[in-house]
């Protein structure tokens, strides 16, 4: 069975972690899973890698008591609200959902079943797909690689994009992002309404 391309990342700074059962049962799914023990790091990589799609999984109890909420407020709030993360955590279930603010895709504890948290991966990689930067990252995914970084789309004033940047700047939904999703919305209702299924009919 092929493994999904979708990156795993994986924040955790218990050493445990990279040994975990049910992590071995996501790398039987997955192409590459990346791992941290700093936070810092973690963020780190998710900011570099916007134009890939990334599950985030976090732990909650982080080290220097740090929750894990904090974590989630930076990911939803400075990077992209798009990416999901999965609590992945020993703590009671009932004292996490109190003090969340942000939207967590789900909350995993590590005393489950092996085949839950790749289950919920599976489930937020599913919900990703059927999302427009899902769509249009599959779109990009059939391109050629010497494609993707030269200039692809040219506005009014003269800027321009690649597949990469139009990618990006949607995840981060920055005002560029809104407008470039905007404006994909509009070109896929106008194919539509003519009846159209390429984009060079």
């Amino acid at each position: 069975m092929e493994k999904s391309k979708t990156i795993i990342l994986v924040i955790d700074d218990t050493t445990e972690f990279k040994t975990h059962r049910a992590l071995s049962r996501v790398k039987e799914k997955y192409e590459q899973v990346e791992f941290f023990e700093s936070a810092k790091e973690g963020v780190s990589f998710l900011k570099q890698n916007l134009e890939k799609r990334i599950i985030v999984v976090l732990d909650y109890q982080l080290s220097n008591q740090e929750k894990g909420n904090k974590v989630l407020h930076e990911i939803k709030h400075d990077i992209s609200h798009l990416v999901p993360v999965i609590f992945w955590t020993a703590n009671r279930i009932e004292e996490i959902v109190e003090i969340i603010e942000d939207k967590v895709f789900a909350i995993v504890p590590k005393s489950a079943t092996i085949f839950l948290l790749v289950d919920k991966i599976i489930e937020a990689e599913n919900e990703l797909k059927h999302s427009l930067e899902g769509a249009l990252e599959e779109w990009i995914l059939l391109q050629e690689e010497s494609k993707l970084d030269i200039p692809y789309m040219i506005t009014a004033n003269g800027q321009e994009y690649s597949l990469k940047d139009i990618l990006s700047h949607i995840r981060l939904d920055s005002p560029i992002g809104k407008s470039l999703e905007k404006d994909l919305m509009m070109l896929t209702i106008d194919l539509l309404l003519r009846q159209k299924e390429k984009l060079n009919d």
